[in-house]
């Protein structure tokens, strides 16, 4: 299971906690359409 797809699993305050550290430079719902890619990189 990725890594984005855990974090959606949270409880609901847990995943708003991770709501606040993503600012509006890289918003949540970017970093959603952009999981598996994300993930797939060699960083």
């Amino acid at each position: 299971m990725s890594q984005w797809k855990q974090i959606q699993q949270l409880e609901n305050r847990l995943l708003e906690h991770v709501d606040y550290l993503y600012d509006d430079n890289f918003p949540m719902d970017v970093r959603q359409v952009l999981a598996s890619w994300i993930e797939s990189q060699d960083w």
